[in-house]
This record gives structure tokens, C-alpha cells and sequence, in this order.
């Protein structure tokens, strides 16, 4: 499978930002290594790209503040299934994250929230799902499992 190539520009940008190496640039782009590497440098040395990269984390939470704004609850609830799922485990990374709890869940936790989302969301029966034993879920997890 080949590519198309990129423009020169995007090419610089992308391994100025270390997403992929100056080489791996100059083959997308069809410039030299030697242009792509002066145009990297040109970027790096640029007020504008300095100041974002000092300020990227203020200039990118203050756009998550902006997108956040802008979500109503009538746009959460036009989302599929697959993308409130996939939206809630982002999120509950992050958060994670932030709180500095363990990041990972044993197959047993997976299994659980898995069942929890395919009894509430996807099986369309009024029975309630079966009961779990669940003791080795951490409490913040259980108690989100629950508000599904």
C-alpha cells in the first residue's frame, strides 16, 4: 500500500513535533532529509512555536474547556453506544490519571463492566441482569459500574 504524499509543510510540522522522524518526513513529503531538516529547524527557532509548545498544556486545556462548553446533553444523547462507551473510558483514564489510582483492571473488573453495559444498554429484556460478586472492584469503579 503507498501513501500520498504530504506537503512539505505538514511533513516538518509532524517531526517537529516528534510524531514521526525527520526521515520519515522527507519519504511522505518526496523533499530531502536535508530541506526537511532545515525546515524543522526553522520551526523550532520560531517565536510562535515556542511559546505554544512552553504554553501547550494551558492552550490545550483551555480548547477542552471551550469543546466541554459547547456538548449539551441533547448531543450526548444523540451519540451511539460504541461512542458513550468509548467516551466513559477515556474519561475515567483521565481521571484516573489525575487522582494517581491504578490504571489497570484485572479480567475479572473487565468482564463485569462489559456484562453491566450489554445488560443495561443492550439486551432490550425487562429481566435485571444477574448478580455479580464484584468484592475485588475498586470502590470508585463499582460505584460508576452501578450508575450505568
Amino acid at each position: 500500500m503507498q501513501l500520498e504524499p504530504i506537503s512539505k509543510d505538514k511533513a516538518a510540522q509532524l517531526a517537529a513535533s516528534g510524531i514521526i522522524t525527520q526521515q520519515e518526513a522527507a519519504n511522505l513529503s518526496g523533499y530531502s532529509h536535508q530541506r526537511i531538516s532545515q525546515l524543522v529547524r526553522d520551526i523550532k527557532t520560531n517565536p510562535d512555536h515556542k511559546e505554544f509548545v512552553d504554553k501547550k498544556a494551558d492552550i490545550l486545556e483551555a480548547l477542552q474547556g471551550k469543546i466541554v462548553d459547547f456538548i449539551s446533553d441533547d448531543d450526548i444523547k444523540k451519540a451511539s453506544l460504541q461512542q458513550k462507551i468509548i467516551s466513559t473510558s477515556v474519561l475515567q483514564d483521565k481521571i484516573e490519571q489525575i487522582r494517581g489510582v491504578s490504571q489497570s483492571l484485572s479480567d475479572n473488573q473487565i468482564n463485569v463492566l462489559i456484562n453491566n453495559v450489554v445488560n443495561n444498554y443492550v439486551v432490550k429484556d425487562t429481566h435485571q441482569p444477574e448478580i455479580i460478586d464484584v468484592q475485588d472492584i475498586p470502590q470508585e469503579i463499582a460505584k460508576q459500574i452501578n450508575e450505568l
